[in-house]
């Protein structure tokens, strides 16, 4: 079958990715970052007014915080077993590429049991090559950690924060509103004996003024990229998010 060949390609471009653990630095901040900080925030409660809009769009430009945000290293786990069929039903039936096959709506796979199945014999072909993981375990760790709903969450839960202002909320917008539709690119394979997880996706958000939380326009539209890079044997992982604004 062309499709399964397809998966299964040696990627010589991927199998190198570096997933060894990294110093996370987030926490640590100079003074000239804390300083910065205090401004931002400062800056953010203020412009609160409807004509605030291209202030508030220039300092979030110029937050460097924003720029890349760390995330924990793993997706939450699903807290029931139906909370887990949910995440199964959402991956099987969303539009991706899988080592560069596209599979999902439009596709030349397409159903929910066509693409259940191709996970399952990639997770199963791949579990063969290595002692951490038996079929079913990988397979479940992939769609948890491929579901939209997670990493939007995650997303959402690291920057909401970072927003600066009491006055202003970041939700996902009404999906008639959203500028594009998710795209998920995924890379599963392994190397040295080693499971390797690649993950990119985007979101769309939008951030509100509270006053304004009826609306179905958001008051700024905010494109969060999503990157995922693990190595699911060791456990060690690298997951961002970084936010891209429109120009005005």
């Amino acid at each position: 079958m062309v499709i399964m060949n397809n998966l299964f390609r040696y990627h010589s471009q991927i199998a190198d990715v570096a997933t060894s653990p990294r110093r996370n630095t987030a926490s640590v901040k100079s003074a000239p970052q804390l300083q910065q900080s205090r401004d931002f925030f400062d800056k953010m409660s203020r412009y609160t007014r409807a004509s605030d809009r291209k202030n508030v769009l220039k300092t979030l430009n110029e937050c460097g915080v924003l720029k890349l945000v760390t995330l924990p290293s793993k997706p939450a786990s699903p807290s029931s077993e139906y909370a887990w069929n949910m995440l199964e039903e959402e991956v099987c039936r969303m539009r991706f590429d899988i080592n560069g096959v596209p599979l999902g709506p439009g596709c030349y796979c397409s159903s929910f049991f066509e693409i259940q199945k191709i996970l399952k014999t990639v997770c199963a072909k791949l579990a063969d090559r290595t002692d951490s993981y038996s079929a079913d375990e990988l397979y479940r760790e992939l769609i948890v950690r491929m579901a939209e709903s997670n990493t939007q969450a995650d997303s959402h839960r690291a920057l909401d924060p970072l927003m600066g202002s009491p006055q202003l909320q970041l939700q996902v917008p009404p999906r008639e509103s959203a500028v594009h539709e998710p795209h998920t690119t995924v890379s599963l394979y392994e190397a040295n004996g080693h499971l390797h997880f690649v993950l990119d996706t985007s979101h769309t958000f939008g951030l509100f003024r509270k006053l304004d939380l009826g609306s179905d326009k958001p008051w700024i539209k905010i494109t969060a990229a999503f990157h995922e890079r693990s190595n699911l044997c060791t456990g060690s992982a690298v997951r961002n998010v970084a936010i891209h604004l429109p120009q005005k």
